[in-house]
């Protein structure tokens, strides 16, 4: 079947109905800028307030440090809450 090449627009013969692209160098090239492609999406995160930008991944937090400070705080408090109920 004959295709059009989603990024260099050249047709081609597909021997399955998902494929894309033309060739491997345009497939990786096409994955490669897809993210660019996705605008992101903003959100605040909760551990610092700072808003970022994500490509519709699961991100909760902002970065490592964030992400790191929340997981210590859950542990704080549940050890916390522990120490009441013994």
């Amino acid at each position: 079947m004959k295709k059009k090449c989603k990024r260099c627009g050249r047709e081609f013969e597909a021997i399955r109905r998902d494929v894309e692209c033309c060739s491997t160098l345009c497939r990786l090239t096409l994955f490669k800028n897809r993210p660019a492609e996705r605008k992101g999406v903003e959100r605040i995160c909760p551990e610092c307030g700072k808003t970022f930008l994500h490509n519709g991944t699961r991100k909760i937090y902002c970065g490592k440090e964030c992400a790191y400070g929340a997981k210590k705080r859950g542990e704080r408090e549940r050890e916390r809450m522990s120490k009441l109920w013994s």
